[in-house]
């Protein structure tokens, strides 16, 4: 880890008690997308991380609550919808819509 995402693990790491989540903490970095270098971010620290995310058009939400969903980041016309025990069909279902994608290129 270089750069920017080892500056912001070092800075944020022992602030979990301090920040309810961190917004937009790092970007793409080293050949890396945004979402990559977000989620190692967000393992090492153990913070909760937000982003604007403006294109983003549904949310599911695997577990009972939408308390831990930053709706001031998304967009007023995306979709959120509970998953709670539906996770395996929801897998299914993004696995065959990955699959016909890939097909259709």
């Amino acid at each position: 880890m270089v750069g920017f995402l080892s500056e912001a693990i070092e800075t944020c790491c022992g602030l979990r008690d301090v920040l309810a989540y961190s917004e937009d903490p790092v970007g793409p970095e080293g050949g890396f997308s945004g979402r990559e270098v977000m989620s190692e971010f967000k393992c090492a620290t153990g913070l909760p991380t937000a982003t604007n995310m403006p294109k983003l058009r549904l949310v599911h939400a695997a577990g009972a609550g939408t308390d831990k969903i930053a709706f001031a980041d998304l967009a007023p016309d995306t979709l959120v919808a509970n998953t709670f025990h539906h996770e395996d069909s929801i897998a299914e279902y993004v696995v065959a819509t990955a699959v016909l994608m890939r097909r259709a290129t």
